[in-house]
């Protein structure tokens, strides 16, 4: 699990399961709890009731394996394979106008706007899976 802030705003991301969720302020403080940050009393006073049904939501990700599951998953295809990456934007823009950013603060790098159509990512795909993988 790793919580970050972000422009004022409090996400969490659970790398193990793939799920990212901005957090309001009750969920927030319910974190603060549960990584012993704060304690219970702090948050109740704070938000009554609403802080035992986000915790009881919580433990109801937690318990279905949903979110922040303590199995550990792991992810693998047949054969031997070397660990890579492979990139796939699937937008060509930008509007976060960076400024240490390579293509000039944001705009689109050398070349118009471009967007992944359903078919061509298909491709993509098929080709990674059945081309690329097949030959490692």
């Amino acid at each position: 699990m790793h919580r970050f802030s972000y422009r004022g705003k409090p996400y969490i991301f659970d790398y193990e399961n793939l799920v990212f969720a901005e957090l309001d302020e009750l969920f927030e403080k319910c974190f603060d709890y549960i990584e012993n940050k704060v304690s219970w009393e702090k948050v109740s006073e704070e938000f009554g009731e609403a802080a035992g049904e986000a915790l009881s939501n919580i433990e109801e990700f937690v318990e279905s394996g949903t979110f922040f599951s303590a199995e550990k998953r792991s992810f693998s295809l047949p054969g031997k394979y070397s660990v890579g990456l492979i990139s796939l934007p699937p937008v060509h823009n930008c509007n976060l106008r960076c400024t240490y950013c390579f293509a000039e603060q944001g705009k689109v790098f050398a070349g118009p706007e471009k967007f992944f159509t359903k078919d061509i990512l298909e491709k993509a795909l098929r080709y990674i899976y059945y081309e690329y993988l097949a030959r490692l």
